[in-house]
């Protein structure tokens, strides 16, 4: 497979590309000043290999139940995936807590931290990564 796009000035909204069995692949460029650039990051970091290993495990979305969602701090996590381990990082991305998934079903108490929204981000063992904002009142 061979991805190939032309790339303005106008990045934005990210590179979006229809790929095998009609799953989107979505690729984003942060802090980069030149089509030049984007060019050089979309073909070293994003390889046809890397994005055919992704297809191949049927990982490009992470089926995750988060709730409830605002909470008073404990929040409850379930998955059908085969997760790997969870972090909790701050609204500076800083990371707060970070500990190993063991259960398909488990709990989260963050009710000792202050009251705002954090990111979740969960891992499965694949090594692919989801983030979602949590609300803790």
């Amino acid at each position: 497979m061979r991805i190939t796009e032309n790339i303005s000035e106008e990045l934005t909204d990210g590179i979006n590309w229809t790929v095998k069995n009609g799953a989107t692949l979505n690729i984003k460029i942060e802090n980069c000043n030149s089509a030049s650039s984007a060019s050089k990051l979309v073909s070293k970091k994003n390889t046809t290999n890397e994005v055919q290993k992704v297809l191949s495990k049927n990982t490009l979305n992470i089926n995750i139940k988060v709730y409830p969602n605002p909470s008073n701090g404990i929040f409850s996590i379930e998955s059908s995936e085969n997760l790997s381990f969870y972090s909790l990082k701050g609204i500076t991305g800083q990371q707060i807590i970070k500990n190993p998934i063991t259960e398909s079903i488990f709990n989260i108490d963050i009710s000792h931290l202050r009251s705002r929204f954090y990111f979740l981000e969960i891992q499965n063992k694949n090594g692919v990564t989801v983030q979602k904002k949590i609300i803790k009142q």
